[in-house]
């Protein structure tokens, strides 16, 4: 029995650890991701604009 429990306990931090390795290489992707982005924000629209028909 004590066996089983030490095999299960390792089993668990072995996985731990490989979920950890893969959430640090999402984390790293998801960084890289956000400074690799290329567009622009939009100006946003203003009501008052010179081109736009008056309201009657």
């Amino acid at each position: 029995m004590l066996k089983g429990l030490v095999l299960c306990f390792a089993f668990l931090i072995v996985q731990l650890g490989i979920l950890h390795m893969i959430d640090r290489r999402v984390a790293a992707s998801d960084r890289e991701l956000h400074y690799s982005s290329t567009t622009k924000p939009r100006a946003e629209r203003t009501e008052d604009r010179d081109d736009a028909a008056p309201a009657s």
